[in-house]
């Protein structure tokens, strides 16, 4: 065996090690990756629950905001009714 080849076998070597490192590296940041999409996904769809159930319960109460409101007409203009029978 010459210097050189020993010289070789090193190089080969690091070029392994560097190739191993720089697929580590890229796997790794492939899976933070996926799994940030994931917890991103899973928050949108909860916050889309969440907003489907309050257009719900703002809907139920502007309802009963409205049955209110109608009912408080319905009042008001009877005591009218009964004012100008007074009057």
């Amino acid at each position: 065996m010459t210097a050189a080849s020993g010289s070789w076998s090193d190089w080969g070597q690091i070029t392994f090690v560097l190739g191993f490192v720089a697929l580590m590296t890229v796997l790794v940041v492939t899976i933070l990756t996926v799994a940030s999409r994931i917890v991103t996904a899973r928050v949108s769809a909860a916050r889309e629950s969440d907003l489907k159930e309050l257009v719900l319960r703002s809907q139920e109460l502007e309802s009963r905001i409205h049955d209110d409101l109608t009912e408080l007409r319905e009042r008001v203009t009877n005591m009218e009714r009964i004012l100008r029978t007074v009057e």
